[in-house]
Order: C-alpha cells, then sequence, then structure tokens
C-alpha cells in the first residue's frame, strides 16, 4: 500500500516514504559538486533531504539561492542540518548544537530565520534585518523572519550574516 501524502498546504506538500525512498543520494552528483559541499553530503540521509528540497522548488532563484546559502553557511564554518516537521521542510544552520540561523524551503521562495542563540548575541540582528529586507517577521517565538525571493536576497543574508558569522 502506498504512503498517504497529507498536504497541509497545496504549496508545501509534506515529503513521503516513497518520496524518501526514491531521492537521489549524494553519489548522484558530480565530484565537483560534492566537494562544493563537504560537511553537508557527508550524510547519506541529509543529502537526500537536501536534493530533495532543491527538486521540490519550482523556482530555479529558489534552488539557487538554497544553494548560495548552504555554501556560505559551510564556508563560515556551520554545519547544515535539513529537517522535516509535518509539511514544513527546514534547515538548520548549527554551530556545535546550536542553531542560530535557519531556513524553510517553500516552491516559490525560502523563509529564512534568525534564531534565539543569534538574537541573543548580537540583539541588533532583528532592527538590521528591517532595515536590510523588505518583507521581515517578528514570530511569536521572538525569532525573525526574512523572505527570501531572489538569488540576490541570498547573496545580501550572505554577505551579512555569514561573513561576520555572529
Amino acid at each position: 500500500m502506498p504512503a498517504s501524502k497529507i498536504a497541509f498546504d497545496a504549496d508545501n506538500p509534506e515529503w513521503t516514504e516513497e518520496d524518501f525512498a526514491r531521492a537521489k543520494g549524494p553519489q548522484s552528483l558530480s565530484d565537483a559538486e560534492r566537494s562544493a559541499f563537504p560537511a553537508t553530503f557527508d550524510d547519506e540521509d541529509d543529502a537526500k533531504f537536501h536534493l530533495m528540497n532543491l527538486e521540490n522548488s519550482n523556482s530555479p532563484a529558489v534552488r539557487e539561492s538554497y544553494l548560495k546559502l548552504l555554501v556560505a553557511g559551510e564556508r563560515a564554518g556551520l554545519r547544515t542540518k535539513p529537517s522535516r516537521r509535518g509539511s514544513k521542510r527546514s534547515v538548520h544552520f548549527l554551530r556545535g548544537a546550536e542553531a542560530p540561523y535557519g531556513l524553510i524551503v517553500n516552491r516559490g521562495d525560502i523563509l529564512f530565520y534568525l534564531r534565539g542563540p543569534a538574537l541573543a548575541k548580537q540583539p541588533s540582528l532583528s532592527i538590521e534585518a528591517e532595515r536590510r529586507f523588505d518583507e521581515t517577521r517578528l514570530t511569536a517565538a521572538g525569532e525573525v523572519t526574512i523572505r527570501l525571493k531572489t538569488s540576490s536576497d541570498a547573496d545580501r543574508i550572505s554577505a551579512w550574516l555569514f561573513s561576520a558569522n555572529p
């Protein structure tokens, strides 16, 4: 019997076990592609989730932005850890056990998060995010979200956060 697919959000359908079984692993990438993300693709399951994130997006800008953010995070010394909660596909940027940043991959954009550890270390990030980006929001959990729609949005986040790595 096929696994059920529950879609809480039509633009962000949940992965099923069948989707995960069908997903390509890191071996499907060229040596050059794998070497660009040494920490990201060293775990087979994590690599599959990253590749599914890329395949699920219907926007070339989202796919390009996703890759740019992964590369910039790794270059800043962060490890990326994809996860899924219900219909939400997310990635946590880890520094040790802390996750100062995160993102949710949607089909048409990326919702980037400034999480508690980053905001505690540098409280001015929330004000700075509002100054730098049009679509920012403070969540009920006290985190700041920034909606990224273009590749240049990802460049701006990367230059701002990952070059200084607060």
